[in-house]
């Protein structure tokens, strides 16, 4: 009994009946092909790896792999990258492993580059062998010496269009009399089989007539052997990927439907990762259930990046935004809000401060140095304590996440009693989560998402091919950085196998030929006319298949497009978010249109007494600024959460500065030279300030300091700080009065006697005067601060009348601005104050520069800009 070859590129009865036979093993190129004989799969690589676990060989895994090639590479030459060489070579040792060439010759008989190359996979395999491990690339090639008469196995061979030489000679090895082989052979120049089915010949194998067609109507077009009409296969052309994946879904869903079977359908492109994104954030809007197999590196997970994030917390000995940042990540437990505000004002640094907001962070206090099994252990507690299994169950994929974790975890703490300081062991971990993958997907049921090889030699009713565009489909042919074809195209002129860039793109042709024929009712090809902002051009193969891409009418897949539609034609159906959404927009549209002002302007209607309520000078410029703001801020108490300041601000700087005075005017003065004292008691007023005003840790602050020391004293020593003829006799006087009918407080920073009166200094840490409430030019200029520190504080010296007031900046050392009393100007203010209040009228109408919004935080509730000048003064 001799081995048959059967030539056909479609599945059929007669390749089923064939495949039936008691005797036979189906081995199908990929789980879907399997589906088609009712068989569980079992594939070359497969039988290769029993045959190897029999003489006590296993395959790699991915960490030993690159523990074994950086530890060989690091051998050879020491002072390199060895993880960006070991990221870089990887690619070009598996080629030359799964090519299975002689790798002594290959090192005997090439360029120095090639050579070089040939001796580190010599050393890789050889340190691969001494632990019984193979390369996942040499698999087959190990297993076909390995081979003996009773291994030997009559199998049905489906699915695999181009075979490569290694599953070529491992079939070849293990087929026994009896057994079956399906290849495509369609007598085109780039569509070809040849030199495999002439070789098999050699080999004993015998080409046998196949009963029935042995390729479909889209294949025969392909290869221009007809021109009739193909019904079942379309070209559709969208004008951007989002749309094109929508259309795809749009008609996924309508199948389903109808009561088409999800395992019935298929998307296929042949970038998968590319396409990913978009189509599961696509089917999970149109509630399509959607499987996508394509691998992602555990460092993309959830989990990866809690990992990471870990990482940095413990490398940056408890950093606040890191901390937070793990603290604060979805599968870490939420910190309660009292415990977070805590956090947010103090930003701890270090563990001990964590602990005294309420953060329990033992199970990181890690070592500088410890063995590989101490450093599992200690990341294992940290798992446990922040219940990372039980969290990542929400998620399918986080969960096959944390299990290939803990298996790779397993391998890391090998050897055991091996050293690591903490750098290392996070760089291990770092490179474990790029090593390692998850499907992006994962799942049961569910339409899937493929490659064009993922899927040979399978069958669907409904075929959608996404990214028919030129560059995508044909894949283009790219070099490998260290073995590329010029070097491949030398080794081969040498007797050495390897595949050229045209042996590549027949590949990719033939695949995509095998792909015409996994279409049962319907294969539908689609590209889009732009991938972000560039253009692109159809596939040539739409043009072989002379197929003229056209738009289509998609059905309303989703409640989002449906209220698209809604809003569009004013056809409002009952719906839950519709009413909310018309609201804000209708708000939105008065805003910006409307010369009426309402509420969301400011004008509430809702009146309060002025007796009521008790002004500062902060309170009524704002208000005098703009009556929005002071709504905002002190009516309705709008504020950013409280955050400890992590530089020094202005507002940070001039509480030190302020208080750094008021310490050291704090003793008694004693008689002589006041200014003299200042200076001599500055050092240590300044240095409790630094503490009364809870000073964070600052970038370099022991030499920045000296400068606001500096500043300080200059400002001390000018002459407009102490006029010679004053007495300070109050400072931080806090007072309350009625000033104008309205009820103040305050408090002034200094006070000083002189011949004259008294003379009030407000500190300033700018080099200009304050902006103040809107003068009759709608410029912020009218000054109310010392009007009414002059007025209203009289009443704390009634015996002593005011001489003047004036701001002192601490920056300049000079007097910025003196005081002006209009008293017609301020009582016409004050009765605006009243108005605004009894009336509940706070519009959104800053000064006419805008200085008021400049540091105002309230503008993603005022809306401010040119909506205001559209709209008009409010009257």
């Amino acid at each position: 009994m001799s081995r048959t070859l059967y030539l056909t590129s479609a599945f059929s009865d007669a390749v089923r009946e064939i495949a039936a036979a008691p005797n036979l093993r189906s081995v199908t190129a990929t789980p879907q092909a399997a589906r088609l004989f009712d068989q569980p799969h079992c594939s070359l690589k497969q039988l290769a790896q029993e045959i190897c676990q029999r003489h006590g060989l296993h395959i790699a895994s991915a960490i030993a792999s690159h523990r074994s090639l950086s530890s060989t590479i690091r051998k050879q030459s020491p002072t390199i990258d060895v993880a960006g060489m070991a990221e870089r070579i990887q690619p070009a040792i598996a080629t030359i492993l799964r090519s299975g060439v002689s790798l002594q010759a290959l090192a005997a008989r090439t360029s120095e580059r090639i050579r070089s190359l040939a001796e580190l996979a010599i050393a890789y395999q050889a340190q691969l062998q001494a632990a019984s491990l193979i390369d996942p690339a040499e698999l087959l090639w190990r297993a076909t010496d390995l081979i003996q008469e009773q291994d030997c196995q009559q199998i049905c061979v489906y699915g695999y269009v181009q075979p490569r030489w290694d599953e070529l000679a491992f079939l070849d090895a293990i087929a026994a009399d009896g057994s079956v082989l399906f290849l495509p052979c369609a007598g085109s120049s780039d569509v070809d089989n040849q030199q495999t089915i002439a070789w098999l010949q050699q080999r004993g194998w015998a080409i046998e007539p196949l009963s029935g067609a042995t390729s479909t109507p889209a294949q025969q077009r392909f290869l221009q052997q007809t021109d009739m009409p193909l019904a079942a296969i379309q070209a559709q052309v969208y004008d951007n990927l989002e749309a094109e994946v929508r259309g795809a879904l749009a008609q996924v869903k309508q199948l389903l439907h109808q009561g088409g079977a999800a395992a019935d359908i298929v998307l296929v492109a042949r970038d998968d990762a590319f396409y990913g994104s978009t189509l599961l954030d696509v089917a999970w809007e149109y509630e399509i259930p959607i499987r996508a197999l394509y691998a992602v590196p555990l460092h993309e997970t959830r989990l990866g990046a809690w990992l990471q994030l870990l990482i940095e917390v413990v490398q940056s000995d408890f950093a606040f935004e890191a901390t937070a940042k793990l603290l604060n990540h979805v599968l870490s437990e939420a910190l309660p809000d009292e415990t977070w505000a805590i956090a947010r004002r103090s930003h701890p640094q270090g563990r001990s401060a964590w602990e005294r907001c309420g953060v329990d962070l033992t199970m990181l206090d890690w070592q500088r140095q410890d063995t590989r099994e101490n450093w599992v252990e200690r990341l294992q507690l940290a798992l446990k304590a922040f219940n990372l299994r039980q969290r990542c169950r929400r998620w399918p994929r986080e969960m096959l996440a944390y299990y290939k974790l803990q298996a790779g975890l397993v391998e890391l703490a090998q050897p055991e009693a091996d050293r690591l300081t903490l750098i290392e062991f996070t760089e291990e971990i770092a490179i474990l989560l790029s090593l390692l993958t998850v499907p992006a997907q994962p799942g049961r049921g569910g339409v899937e998402l493929h490659t064009p090889l993922s899927v040979m030699g399978a069958q669907y009713r409904h075929v959608f091919v996404l990214g028919m565009a030129e560059g995508m489909l044909p894949a283009i042919v790219r070099d490998d950085p260290v073995l590329d074809f010029y070097e491949r195209q030398q080794l081969i002129a040498q007797g050495f196998r390897f595949d050229d860039a045209a042996a590549t793109a027949r590949r990719e042709t033939l695949s995509f030929y095998a792909l015409l024929g996994t279409a049962i009712d319907r294969l539908t090809l689609s590209y889009p006319k732009l991938i972000e902002d560039a253009a692109v051009l159809p596939s040539p193969y739409l043009a072989r298949l002379k197929l003229q891409p056209s738009r289509s009418s998609l059905p309303i897949a989703s409640r989002e497009e449906m209220r698209s539609i809604q809003l569009q034609h004013g056809n409002l159906l009952e719906d839950d978010v519709l009413p909310s959404a018309i609201r804000a927009w209708t708000v939105e549209q008065r805003r910006e249109r409307s010369t009426t002002w309402d509420e969301f302007d400011g004008i509430v209607g809702q009146a309060i007494d002025p007796a009521d309520w008790v002004f500062s000078a902060s309170q009524l410029t704002a208000l005098g600024h703009c009556p929005f703001k002071w709504f905002t801020r002190y009516l309705l108490k709008l504020r950013d959460a409280e955050e400890a300041e992590t530089e020094l601000s202005p507002s940070l700087r001039g509480r030190l500065y302020h208080k750094a005075l008021e310490v050291a005017f704090r003793q008694p003065i004693e008689a002589g030279d006041v200014r003299q004292q200042i200076l001599d008691r500055l050092d240590a007023a300044f240095e409790a300030a630094e503490i009364e005003v809870s000073l964070p840790p600052l970038p370099a602050w022991s030499a920045r300091r000296q400068e606001h020391l500096i500043k300080l004293r200059r400002a001390i020593a000018a002459s407009d700080f102490l006029h010679p003829d004053a007495t300070v006799i109050a400072q931080e006087q806090a007072f309350t009065a009625t000033w104008f009918g309205l009820n103040v407080q305050g408090v002034i920073d200094r006070v000083d006697e002189s011949e004259n009166g008294l003379i009030f200094l407000d500190y300033k840490t700018s080099s200009s005067p304050p902006i103040g409430a809107k003068d009759a030019a709608g410029k912020a200029t009218f000054d109310l601060q010392l009007p009414l520190y002059v007025q209203a504080a009289a009443s704390l010296f009634p015996d002593r009348s005011p001489h003047h007031a004036y701001y002192y900046s601490l920056t300049k050392g000079k007097t910025l601005q003196r005081v002006t009393i209009d008293e017609p100007a301020l009582q016409a203010f004050v009765d605006r104050v009243k108005q605004h209040l009894q009336q509940g009228h706070y519009p959104v109408h800053p000064d006419r520069d805008r200085a008021a919004c400049k540091y105002c935080s309230m503008d993603l509730a005022c809306r401010g800009g040119s909506r205001i000048k559209r709209k008009g003064e409010f009257a």
